[in-house]
């Protein structure tokens, strides 16, 4: 989403993490640099490499990213929209693989990121609606995620 919304509408970008930093006009195309940032960024980058910071839950914005590190994994979801109520977002779910390299979108193996989904937080009691399975959990999901919005201003540096 954020490279799309840049690319279209001719914003600086660089993505950071483990392999050096990432921008578009390095790169023939749009579709090659997005190839490249999907192949080598993980969750993780989004957080340790300065590409997001960190906001309070009580800011959450649509746009705005939860990211959940833990021992199994990482894992993140976009706001999509905020009220009262709650927190409405968009998340990819993979499919378990024993091959590295299905984060490459041109994997001769397949690309994991595809199945994206809409979930509901429910902040005033913590609850969260899984819109993957229908499975309701009652145990503040929300808690395990660190909430962050782009560091625009790395962007145009």
């Amino acid at each position: 989403v954020l490279i799309d919304f840049a690319s279209q509408n001719e914003l600086p970008l660089s993505i950071t993490n483990g392999s050096g930093t990432y921008r578009p006009q390095d790169y023939n195309s749009i579709e090659d640099f997005t190839n490249d940032v999907l192949g080598h960024t993980g969750s993780s980058d989004l957080e340790k490499y300065g590409n997001t910071i960190e906001i309070s839950k009580e800011n959450i914005q649509s746009g705005d990213l939860l990211i959940q590190q833990s021992s199994f994994g990482s894992h993140t979801q976009l706001v999509t929209n905020v009220d009262l109520f709650v927190i409405i977002i968009i998340q990819g779910n993979t499919h378990k693989s024993f091959f590295h390299w299905t984060g490459f979108p041109n994997s001769f193996f397949g690309y994991q990121g595809t199945e994206l989904n809409q979930s509901y937080y429910y902040p005033l009691n913590g609850n969260f609606l899984s819109g993957r399975n229908g499975a309701f959990y009652s145990d503040d999901i929300l808690s395990q995620y660190h909430s962050v919005q782009w560091n625009f201003y790395k962007f145009i540096k």
